[in-house]
């Protein structure tokens, strides 16, 4: 198990990474692009609908809370993250729309930071859930079907 301020930590840095992509993209010309939206709505859709199934189990925080189930119906069936998938998709349309390098790159942080967080995450969820060990083995982190 994690201790509190390694789990406040790496959310902050997950926060961090946002608001570093907000400043660095060329906010003004991102706003304007269709395509930015229909990636961000999608995005958030998905992100809400995967918290939705998760119900009491969710937690803003990277340890499970204690009324917590294992979940692994609904878009858990599929892929293991799929608030993280959103996350990264939603990221991914500051890049689209504002292709920088430094965009990029930050982009790349937030990519980093959430992959150690769903590495670290799944640690707990295994030594909490049994069941868990063999669902990783057949769900994919992100994608489905795909990694």
């Amino acid at each position: 198990m994690i201790s509190r301020s390694t789990d406040v930590s790496i959310v902050a840095a997950q926060l961090t990474c946002w608001a570093l992509l907000l400043f660095v993209s060329d906010f003004a010309a991102v706003l304007g692009k269709w395509y930015f939206w229909v990636i961000v709505v999608l995005s958030l859709a998905w992100m809400v609908s995967s918290q939705i199934q998760l119900g009491r189990s969710y937690s803003s925080f990277t340890r499970p809370r204690p009324p917590a189930v294992f979940v692994s119906r609904g878009v858990y069936r599929f892929v293991r993250h799929p608030i993280y998938t959103g996350l990264l998709s939603a990221g991914l349309a500051f890049v689209v729309s504002s292709p920088t390098g430094i965009v990029a790159t930050t982009y790349l942080a937030l990519v980093l930071v959430t992959n150690a967080r769903a590495g670290i995450e799944e640690q707990m969820l295994s030594d909490r859930y049994p069941e868990y060990t063999e669902y990783r083995t057949h769900t994919k982190r992100y994608i489905p079907f795909v990694i």
